[in-house]
């Protein structure tokens, strides 16, 4: 692994830090340990959006070698719908757990039916 003078990680041979990405990371310092904010985004809150990467995502291909990057938040992370993406607390989309199914009680076919007809049947006198 490359280092500069001072122990700091040289970010020619980073990979970014999100899970599924092949990019180096951004040249700037202020993108953190990802390719872009849009590759923080997604890491952080593991969302399978169509658009990948950002506008100002270089988009170079890591060597097969590369360490992979701290994932360290970028200086002004991503905002989607007002909220921005910050927290270093969330964990990696491979550490999450699913959240549970939904449990909706439904009543059989044939019940349903049943009451239905009784609703619609005329009063007994």
């Amino acid at each position: 692994l490359a280092s500069r003078p001072g122990g700091m990680l040289d970010r020619a041979s980073l990979r970014c830090a999100s899970t599924n990405c092949w990019f180096l990371v951004h040249k700037d310092l202020e993108f953190g340990g990802f390719c872009c904010r849009k590759c923080h985004y997604r890491f952080e809150s593991g969302s399978k959006c169509k658009k990948k990467h950002g506008g100002l995502c270089a988009q170079v291909v890591a060597p097969t070698n590369a360490q992979v990057a701290p994932a360290a938040t970028p200086d002004n992370p991503f905002d989607w719908g007002g909220i921005a993406v910050s927290s270093p607390t969330v964990p990696p989309p491979a550490a999450r757990t699913p959240a549970p199914a939904a449990t909706a009680r439904r009543e059989p076919a044939a019940a349903t039916a049943a009451a239905a007809a009784a609703r619609r049947a005329p009063p007994l006198a």
